[in-house]
């Protein structure tokens, strides 16, 4: 103890512990200043003489004599992407995308300080906070896409601080994150969704048509049926009043004639099977008709197979046209 100071000896050196200091600053003495060994094993202080007793012998000084200050000096020594220097060309540095890693490497200057030097940084766009080390190199393994600044100071053990050094540089953005890609995404995106939707109302518009016109055709199919069926009855109608009239003409009494209707091919003419005779005086009766059957629409679908039977004999006739 010696006024307002204190002198403290360590296996790591000697310290002067100013206390009256607010920060209760100290001053480190080791084998880098001339002690003979960081190693302190006794001290005596004689205003303004020390005396320390060291494993490699006596060393004193005097205090008043012993610069309480060194200049420091801050420097880079490599800067590096994925192993290549980038310390050449620092104004405009910037790093792609797929090497956003980068390493700084640097060095405080402070020829008393015998490297105890201590370095305080931040990085902003990354961390706003000052931070220390006591390493002379900085790693940044992954650095997201954005612009970063570097600041960096270095202190040596007085409490010197150096000039801070800054560096600007950039990490570029990938395509598929940049707004002309996602624009394009989103667009495209957007139109494949207009075109499913179009092609879905189209594909939908065409299934309704079908079914519209197949229920049409399912009608039209009904309504021939229909009148398919109501066609033999009208047929079978107007035979029996040809029968009717052929009776009414008494000539053949107890005779009977059998009209059959057989459908057949539209394209066909009307036959009847018989064999010609004088005694068939309602032939012209029967053709006329049949004509009058012909030049209706059933013609288009139904074809008339006439049997005439006498009771007495069978007298086939052919008529091909009435």
């Amino acid at each position: 103890m010696d006024r307002d100071y204190l002198w403290v000896g360590t296996d790591k050196g000697l310290n002067k512990v100013d206390l009256h200091s607010p920060n209760a600053s100290i001053i480190q003495y080791t084998a880098g200043d001339g002690l003979g060994s960081s190693v302190i094993n006794t001290i005596c202080v004689d205003s303004p003489m020390v005396y320390v007793g060291t494993p490699a012998g006596l060393s004193y000084f005097d205090e008043t004599k012993v610069y309480s200050s060194d200049y420091c000096r801050l420097t880079w020594l490599d800067i590096s992407s994925s192993g290549q220097s980038l310390l050449r060309d620092t104004n405009h540095l910037g790093l792609s995308y797929r090497q956003n890693n980068i390493r700084f490497e640097f060095v405080g200057i402070s020829y008393k300080s015998a490297g105890n030097i201590l370095y305080r940084y931040r990085m902003l766009g990354l961390d706003t906070a000052w931070k220390t080390t006591k390493e002379a190199f900085l790693d940044y393994p992954t650095l997201p896409s954005g612009d970063y600044e570097l600041q960096l100071t270095a202190i040596n053990k007085f409490g010197t601080i150096s000039r801070p050094l800054s560096l600007r540089f950039g990490v570029s953005t990938p395509f598929w994150r940049t707004v002309w890609f996602v624009t394009a995404v989103f667009l495209g995106v957007l139109s494949m969704t207009w075109l499913f939707v179009s092609l879905r109302i189209r594909r939908i518009r065409r299934v309704e048509k079908e079914k519209e016109r197949i229920s049409q055709r399912m009608m039209e199919l009904e309504h021939a049926a229909l009148q398919a069926q109501m066609n033999p009855h009208f047929i079978f109608n107007c035979l029996n009043s040809i029968q009717q009239y052929i009776f009414n003409q008494g000539r053949f009494p107890g005779q009977q004639v059998h009209l059959r209707i057989l459908q057949t091919d539209p394209g066909q003419l009307c036959t009847a099977r018989a064999r010609p005779s004088s005694l068939c005086p309602t032939r012209s009766a029967i053709c006329q008709a049949i004509s009058r059957w012909k030049s209706s629409d059933l013609r288009k679908k139904w074809t008339t197979l006439l049997t005439w039977t006498p009771a007495w004999t069978i007298m086939p006739v052919s008529f091909r046209r009435c």
